[in-house]
Formats: C-alpha cells, sequence, structure tokens
C-alpha cells in the first residue's frame, strides 16, 4: 500500500520486525492492562464487601460477619498496593469490619454472661483493653480481630476455640474435666509428688529437706503415670501427659483442701523472685497461692510428725 492510497482492513499488513524498545513498550502495555484489570476487581470487590458488612440481615448470622471481616482482611493488602483508589472506600471497609467485630464480641461476651449466671458460676472483666476475662477459675483472652479465643488456668494456655458462646461453654467443661483427671485426689496426688521429690533427690545427690525446681514435675509425674504395658508397646493414643496446667490445678487443691501436710510429711512450696519470673518455663504460677495468685520456683518436702489433711 502506498501513500495516499485509502486503507484496506482486508489486506494483509506484516508488522514491522521489532526492535528491542518495541518489545520493552509492548511488555509494559500489557503489564498495565493487567494491573488496571486486577485493580478493577479488587475494587469491585471491596465494593461488594463494604455492602456486605453494611447489611443489616448479616448481623444475625455471626459466621457470615466472621467470614466478611476474614475475606477485608484477605483483600486488605491488595488493596493498600493500588495507585488509585476510590475515596473512603477502604476506610468505610475498615470501619465496617471494626462495628462486626465489636458486634461479635459483645454478643460473645453477653452469652457468656448468661450462661455463667444460669450455671451460678462468677464471670467478671479483668482487662477491657486486652478483652480478658474470667470465669471460675479460668482466663479467657479474646481477640475479636482473628474472632479466637484462648482460655487458660494459672496463666497456662490450654485451648484456642471460636469466639462463639456454645464453642466456649462446652470447651470450658472439657478442660475443668481434664483438670479432674490429672489430679484424682488430694491423698493420691500428694503421695505422688513425696515419691517424685524423693526420686529426685536420689538423682541429683541431694539430701531430705532440700529444695528441687517444681518445673520438672510434669515430666516426671506423666513418667511415673504410664503403665508396664505402655513400655512394652508405646501407643500414642495410651500417652496421656501431665501438663504444667494439671500440676498447677493439683497443687491449689492440696491448698484449698488444706491436704499439704499428710502421714507425717509436709509439703512446702518456694516462692519466684522478680527475677526467675522472668522465664515462665522455669515457674509455676497457682491461683490459690498467696496473695490471690503467686509464682513458685521451688518445692521440696519436711518431715512433720504431726502434720495430716484436714480437708
Amino acid at each position: 500500500m502506498g501513500q495516499g492510497e485509502i486503507f484496506d482492513p482486508n489486506e494483509e499488513v506484516n508488522p514491522p520486525h521489532p526492535t528491542g524498545d518495541n518489545q520493552n513498550l509492548a511488555g509494559d502495555f500489557n503489564q498495565a492492562v493487567e494491573n488496571l484489570t486486577s485493580m478493577r476487581k479488587v475494587i469491585a470487590n471491596l465494593e461488594k464487601l463494604c455492602h456486605k458488612l453494611g447489611s443489616p440481615e448479616i448481623w444475625a448470622q455471626p459466621s457470615r460477619c466472621r467470614e466478611a471481616v476474614d475475606q477485608l482482611a484477605e483483600i486488605t493488602p491488595q488493596i493498600q498496593n493500588l495507585p488509585i483508589l476510590p475515596d473512603g472506600l477502604l476506610q468505610r471497609a475498615r470501619d465496617a469490619s471494626r462495628q462486626v467485630e465489636h458486634a461479635l464480641l459483645k454478643r460473645t461476651i453477653d452469652g457468656l454472661e448468661e450462661a455463667c449466671r444460669t450455671a451460678g458460676v462468677s464471670f467478671q472483666c479483668i482487662s477491657r483493653p486486652s478483652h480478658e476475662y474470667r470465669t471460675g477459675t479460668f482466663t479467657l483472652v479474646m481477640d475479636p480481630a482473628s474472632g479466637r479465643v484462648r482460655i487458660g488456668y494459672a496463666r497456662e494456655l490450654m485451648v484456642e476455640t471460636p469466639m462463639e458462646t456454645g464453642i466456649i461453654w462446652n470447651e470450658l467443661h472439657r478442660c475443668i474435666q481434664e483438670l479432674k483427671k490429672g489430679f484424682r485426689d488430694s491423698e493420691f496426688f500428694f503421695k505422688e509428688l513425696l515419691a517424685v521429690y524423693k526420686g529426685m533427690l536420689g538423682e541429683k545427690g541431694r539430701k531430705f529437706g532440700e529444695r528441687v525446681e517444681l518445673a520438672d514435675l510434669p515430666g516426671r509425674l506423666t513418667a511415673r503415670r504410664l503403665s508396664r504395658s505402655f513400655w512394652k508397646n508405646p501407643r500414642p493414643g495410651a500417652f496421656h501427659p501431665i501438663t504444667r496446667a494439671m500440676l498447677a490445678y493439683g497443687l491449689d487443691q492440696l491448698i484449698l483442701n488444706r491436704a499439704l501436710g499428710q502421714d507425717g510429711f509436709r509439703l512446702r512450696l518456694g516462692s519466684a523472685t522478680m527475677d526467675t519470673t522472668k522465664k515462665k518455663a522455669d515457674v509455676l504460677y497457682l491461683e490459690k497461692g498467696q496473695a490471690g495468685g503467686q509464682y513458685y520456683l521451688t518445692f521440696w518436702f519436711e518431715k512433720d510428725p504431726g502434720a495430716k489433711a484436714e480437708g
């Protein structure tokens, strides 16, 4: 086709051989198109999410609320990388997300308060900024952003569960049964501790009445309770470890039942200092300790002819 001739759309045109500059320009153009398409999709998804979070119907369904908040958390990194964003759209989504989180937290707290009131169990707020609550002897730390709750005893995490009243209530019942399983009764637990103490003295070459580390007890109690059949044929399902929470519960029960003195022996607990409490793995917190709860580092037994359980 020469100069001045009319362009024929049916005529086959051979494009010029691409140079390096042309190739770079074409690549940049294609990338720009992909970015624009991706940006449009992200903005469209965000607008739908804002509409969903602002819909009254969704507030009656906690699972859908949680799903929408999780979607926002997933899409936020993509949004923040966009060069252009409609005015206030991201802020609208974040505001709606916070409202949903607050509503779900309030619904969970109200549900737990009602459940505890019906069961005759205490429920109180320990710290509002950290969303920490206490029911009976358990602490609940709620994380509205993730929709999860951490349930603990004696400052030891026992389980993490979704922030839904029914699930939390069931887990609390399961946790108390787990703690009781590790304790049995005051007389049995006291004799176990005394036997383990004597074994630790022999290993360390110490005399009766000397202190030993409290943090060593869970593993030693676990080993002591394993049956002969387990050692002959170890099976994962037959292994039931004594956790730090179980140990704390057992010691709390001895204090509560006034059973620290039995059969001519008395169990003593050594308080942790400010420095030793920095290493939480080396100390154990007791709910029934002095001053309404305290960290302990060591334990030992003393001979006390007049010692007997009062509970």
